[in-house]
């Protein structure tokens, strides 16, 4: 059946003003006179009568109302073109049991996920289903609640689809062709149809044989006098709460408490007291205590069974890789190519390896243009998570999209991150001595499979400089190898790395080898080279560290001390970690160079290189753990290593080469420093590569 425009239905009503005047006419020629006012009403009576077709497809429309999702696609395939990503579908179930049996549902989603128009065609749903008849919009503000109203009122104004199977309400409000006061006189076979449809309510038609008449609809803004609302007798019992809160109210307690006595106390008695209110609400996190976090929280609000939902449900193993993605479309965009190509072309290159482990709650939501030279913009949701990111940085990715948003109360940390570990050159080129190094030292952190090593030189008044750091594999273990076998092929990988250290020519002082899960391989190892300058250590937490009484066995120091192994017969050498661990980023976080470019005391380098990718993995380690604090009411003052990721080798290595130049007499300058040593006159002078705002780069993966 074709579907009815306005026009149609004018011409149904003109016929019927040229039947009453042909009736008159024929009265005329009969004799009978009818009175001019008794014509006029008979001719505004055949204006006001409306027609009302047939349903255009029953089974269509019996199939439609018998699930949310084909009714999605029968009545809005415009809007839902591809496939609903899993967290659409939760979505959609969640909100209909709420419309059905009432209760509160909150949902966070990722920004321009469509959970608003997911909400409001769902409502549409509710409403044909019968499950509500008074629901209600409610938003941050008025204009914007108003805008969600008018798109549902425009659904039923020009949907055609949705017309042809709903007639009974779409040619009632057709017929009133943008004049809502003709709806006062508007009747249906004689009957008026009572429909309003106002700007700010509506009151759908009273047509017979539907069940449609009566339904109302209103909207509101959060701060507007919503209490005991009440429309021809009804109560409402629906309540769409979309984006609550504002950025400005959400960064203020006195309007976030103001809100959420709003929500808890005046549109939760809308229904009255005797019936429970069903209330959605959709919002975006925006920091940890506002609103939304509050009410998608269930330990905070349970009643309201929070979801969140996120854009990138598993962030991919290879963070390191995606950096250096980030910088290349970052230095493209420098360039002049906007859409960053040749980091798309690198992302292609290696994408197996890039996506391994990531997982998307979206596999569809990407940009597909394509450009005039054929070149797609996007070709994955994975690639476009890592675009915001690098166009709008990680913090508004996590807000807007992961509805995580960075800690901005709560525990309090150093601060310390892998750009500024990365920016803080030495000036020396990899594998270089300053000659004012007094003491070089090394730390190595054992594995299974491989070993983290090290190597630190050592000025006056605690200056440290990275001379080298690397990796020494241990080769012909396999994950089935049994422990026995590992050990001697640690061992063997031990002795390999031992000649390799020594050939590299620089005087070393001393080697601490973490001895962890292999005390024996340790023991022997040490052993066999005779002691110095390798020497076996081990790290406690400071809850049981105690440095102890001088003995013939026991050397006390400062945060470590030396203990003779007897049966081994080797000295171990105990290290406080939390101590090392902070003295270490401490000193990372000192500035490498005052104004006149002299070393700054207490600092510590890495050695400078022009490609800012080769310190991305080391940097990494290094801010692998960190110290936070946190005040905890009742408890005082909490501290505590939080542990970021699972990498943290070198960051051990380190503090070990660091406790060891301790151990050799380097000591952190007590009260006024004397004049720190000077750079050699011919050290090229790198600085930290920075952004145009003066922030330090991503580093990446080093080769």
């Amino acid at each position: 059946m074709e579907p009815v425009n306005t026009k149609q239905l004018i011409d149904a009503r003109d016929k019927a003003v040229e039947q009453v005047k042909a009736a008159d006419r024929l009265l005329r020629k009969a004799g009978v006179r009818s009175s001019q006012r008794e014509l006029m009403r008979r001719k505004r009576a055949a204006e006001l009568e409306i027609v009302v077709r047939k349903c255009a497809n029953p089974d269509r429309r019996k199939k439609a109302l018998s699930n949310p999702m084909v009714f999605m696609s029968t009545y809005f395939s415009d809007r839902f073109y591809m496939r609903n990503a899993k967290h659409h579908d939760e979505m959609i179930k969640s909100i209909c049991h709420v419309a059905q049996f009432g209760g509160d549902q909150a949902i966070s989603a990722p920004r321009g996920e469509g959970k608003t128009t997911i909400a409001t065609i769902m409502m549409i749903y509710s409403i044909l289903k019968q499950w509500v008849k008074f629901p209600v919009v409610i938003a941050q503000t008025g204009p914007h609640a108003e805008r969600i109203f008018k798109d549902i009122k425009f659904q039923f104004e020009s949907n055609v689809v949705l017309g042809e199977d709903f007639p009974e309400i779409y040619d009632p409000v057709k017929a009133l062709e943008g004049a809502p006061q003709r709806g006062n006189m508007q009747k249906h076979n004689g009957e008026f149809t009572r429909i309003a449809w106002k700007a700010n309510s509506v009151t759908f038609p009273e047509i017979k044989g539907s069940d449609y008449g009566g339904v109302t609809m209103a909207y509101f803004g959060l701060d507007a006098a919503i209490r005991g609302l009440i429309v021809n007798g009804k109560r409402p019992d629906f309540v769409l709460i979309d984006d609550p809160e504002t950025r400005e109210s959400a960064a203020s307690p006195h309007q976030i408490s103001t809100r959420s006595q709003s929500i808890d106390r005046d549109i939760a008695g809308l229904a009255g007291p005797t019936k429970r209110i069903a209330r959605v609400m959709l919002c975006t996190i925006q920091n940890r205590y506002c609103l939304a976090y509050q009410y998608t929280d269930p330990k905070a609000k349970s009643s309201w069974t929070g979801r969140r939902f996120k854009m990138l449900d598993e962030f991919p193993n290879n963070t390191d890789m995606w950096e250096d993605y980030i910088v290349q479309r970052q230095e493209c965009q420098r360039s002049g190519d906007k859409e960053g190509r040749g980091a798309t072309q690198f992302y292609i290159d290696n994408r197996k390896e890039m996506e391994e482990g990531a997982k998307v709650s979206n596999p569809m939501r990407f940009d597909r243009t394509k450009l005039s030279d054929g070149w797609n913009v996007e070709i994955s949701s994975l690639q476009h998570c890592y675009n915001i990111i690098s166009d709008y940085g990680m913090d508004s990715f996590l807000s807007e999209c992961q509805n995580d948003p960075s800690e901005e109360e709560g525990p309090e940390s150093s601060g310390i991150t892998s750009a500024i570990v990365a920016s803080r050159m030495s000036g020396l080129e990899q594998g270089e001595s300053h000659p004012e190094h007094q003491v070089v030292t090394v730390g190595i952190d054992l594995g299974k499979y491989m070993s983290h090593w090290v190597m630190i030189g050592w000025q006056g008044d605690c200056v440290g400089n990275v001379i080298d750091y690397g990796i020494a594999e241990v080769p012909g273990v396999g994950t089935k190898t049994d422990n026995q076998a590992s050990e001697v092929a640690l061992f063997n990988s031990l002795m390999q790395w031992r000649s390799e250290l020594l050939n590299m020519g620089h005087p070393i002082d001393m080697v601490l080898i973490d001895s962890g899960d292999f005390t024996k391989t340790t023991y022997q190892f040490v052993k066999e080279v005779g002691g110095k300058p390798f020497m076996v250590s081990k790290g406690i937490s400071s809850r049981n560290f105690s440095v102890g009484k001088p003995s013939k066995d026991r050397i006390p120091g400062e945060n470590w001390y030396a203990s003779y192994q007897k049966q081994a017969g080797v000295w171990l050498y105990m290290l406080d970690t939390d101590y090392w661990k902070q003295f270490v980023h401490e000193r990372f976080l000192t500035p490498t160079f005052n104004e006149a470019y002299h070393y700054m005391p207490a600092s510590l380098s890495v050695f400078s290189t022009d490609d800012r990718r080769t310190h991305l993995s080391y940097s990494h380690h290094i801010v692998a753990e960190e110290r936070r604090e946190e005040f905890v009411p009742g408890k005082g003052l909490r501290r505590y290593w939080h542990r970021v990721n699972r990498n943290n080798h070198w960051l051990d290595a380190t503090y070990m080469a660091c406790a060891a130049a301790r151990m050799k007499g380097i000591d952190l300058p007590i009260g006024t420093a004397a004049a720190p040593p000077k750079l050699r006159a011919n050290t090229n002078k790198t600085k930290p590569f920075l952004t145009p705002t003066g922030q330090p780069y991503l580093i990446t993966q080093r080769k």
